[in-house]
């Protein structure tokens, strides 16, 4: 009995062999026939699939242009109608942007002066003569114009208004430059070239009548009292100059 049982337990161990084994098992011969299988494969099949790779773009590319063509007129119309719009808003845009650049450079002649037209009306009308920042500020409020606004918007119209308004202006006597004039007696208010002839004019008659303040305009001394020991002295000599002596001929 003991003989027969390992001959029965080397049966059924055999029987057990999994799988994997058997096909390892497997004469190298199959494995070198399919192989050759797949090298074998005909050229002919290669040259189908890349002909109909190229086929396939040329008849896409076909049926783009057949679509393109019955595509009907209208949105063609359409379409174009929208680029030409675009093109006009950035050609309006592009000439805005200009225009605001060249006003700002701009200059604004109002009474004989220059005003850059960057500044607000506000601070533009100070750059004339006779104007300042209480009479500008008093200006604007009195005929409703815009502080803020830039100087270069204004129209003609509004100008010549400006320029009645601060030749005869309806303001408190503190405010104006010329109160009680020598010849009328009236307040009144100059401005640019007619401020500088009454300033010329009023130093020429207090030079005529002699008076301190004529005599030392004429001299070119500071008229208020002012002191001269160490300032106002240029353009003057300043200590003693003598005479150069001749040398004298030898005896």
């Amino acid at each position: 009995m003991t003989e027969k049982e390992p001959k029965e337990q080397k049966q059924q161990n055999q029987e057990k062999e999994p799988k994997e084994q058997k096909q390892e098992k497997e004469p190298k011969e199959q494995k070198q026939e399919k192989q050759q299988n797949q090298e074998k494969e005909p050229k002919e099949q290669k040259q189908e699939k890349q002909q109909n790779q190229e086929k396939e773009p040329k008849e896409q590319k076909q049926e783009k242009q057949q679509k393109q063509e019955k595509e009907p007129k209208e949105q063609k119309e359409i379409k174009q109608q929208k680029q030409e719009k675009q093109q006009n808003q950035e050609k309006e845009q592009k000439s805005k942007h200009y225009k605001k650049e060249v006003e700002e450079d701009s200059l604004l002649r109002i009474a004989s002066t220059d005003i850059p037209g960057r500044l607000t009306i506000y601070s533009g009308l100070t750059r004339i003569k006779g104007i300042s920042w209480a009479f500008s500020n008093a200006i604007c409020k009195t005929l409703g114009i815009d502080k803020n606004r830039k100087i270069h918007t204004l129209k003609e119209e509004e100008i010549k208004k400006i320029l009645e308004f601060a030749k005869n202006p309806n303001l408190p006597q503190w405010l104006l430059n010329r109160r009680r004039d020598i010849e009328t007696g009236t307040d009144k208010h100059f401005i640019s070239i007619d401020l500088d002839l009454t300033k010329e004019f009023d130093i020429r008659r207090m030079k005529k009548t002699k008076s301190y303040k004529g005599v030392r305009h004429a001299a070119g001394l500071p008229v208020r009292g002012q002191r001269t020991r160490a300032h106002f002295r240029k353009g003057r000599a300043v200590g003693v100059s003598r005479a150069k002596v001749k040398p004298g001929k030898s005896k």
